[in-house]
């Protein structure tokens, strides 16, 4: 599941720059969306992986707890649901100029930005939906487990 994320995370982060490079050089203006997808993608690709890690090399420490788990996967996927949230509320319709005719080929870069912003979208609520699955199911079997007195259920392990 995380290992999804973390492919997902590099494409957005792919398509967001290429976005971002595109709008500054040839539109001089910067989209708020894809700033925020650069960010929590590279979030996303810091932290998931140091939590992997570090649940291998020293297992039962801080980032390892349940607790841990859920507060920083919860963080993340509402980073992902703004993303995407952001980024489908845009309007490019003022900023760039895309024909509906799909046989007209142009040389303009920006062209593909239109297209770009909706895999930003796809991709960051994709990446929502994973982890929110995931962190829902790890609540509620740690929930299952407490209430059959199961101790320390949120300091353990996933």
């Amino acid at each position: 599941t995380l290992a999804t994320v973390l492919l997902l995370s590099l494409i957005n982060l792919g398509i967001a720059a290429v976005i971002t490079s595109a709008a500054q050089n040839y539109l001089e203006i910067s989209f708020p969306y894809s700033a925020l997808a650069i960010a929590t993608s590279v979030i996303t690709m810091a932290t998931v992986p140091a939590m992997i890690a570090l649940e291998i090399l020293r297992p039962g420490g801080v980032t390892s707890m349940i607790i841990f788990e859920l507060g920083w996967l919860s963080f993340l996927w509402i980073m992902w649901l703004a993303t995407g949230a952001q980024a489908a509320s845009i309007d490019l319709g003022d900023g760039v100029d895309v024909p509906d005719d799909p046989t007209t080929i142009t040389d303009d870069p920006t062209m593909g930005i239109c297209r770009e912003t909706s895999a930003i979208v796809a991709l960051a609520f994709l990446n929502w939906f994973i982890l929110m699955g995931y962190t829902t199911t790890i609540l509620i079997m740690s929930l299952m487990a407490a209430s059959r007195k199961q101790t320390a259920v949120w300091q353990s392990s996933v």
